[in-house]
């Protein structure tokens, strides 16, 4: 499998946009249990979005041992994932 986005352009606040693909999970450490920093599929990997918040020790490594930024999305939800699981069900009745 190839990561989720391929060549995106990523923004900082702490400085250049940077090109690289995006990889998402539901929690931070489906990285490791996927084996990812072992697949060179991965090598272009700049940022790991995750749903879950991680444990604060948390660190997504690059087979380099390069730490890759994660960003954990769950708190930028306009909803709970309740609501979502219900409009869904609901559109799955129409």
């Amino acid at each position: 499998m190839d990561p989720i986005f391929v060549a995106r352009d990523c923004a900082s606040r702490e400085g250049p946009a940077i090109t690289g693909d995006v990889e998402l999970h539901l929690h931070a450490g489906d990285w490791t249990a996927r084996a990812h920093a072992r697949d060179r599929a991965y090598d272009g990997v700049v940022l790991h979005g995750v749903l879950f918040p991680p444990a604060r020790d948390h660190l997504t490594l690059a087979a380099d041992g390069c730490a890759i930024p994660v960003l954990v999305l769950l708190p930028l939800l306009h909803h709970d994932l309740e609501e979502f699981a219900a409009d869904e069900a609901v559109e799955s009745l129409a």
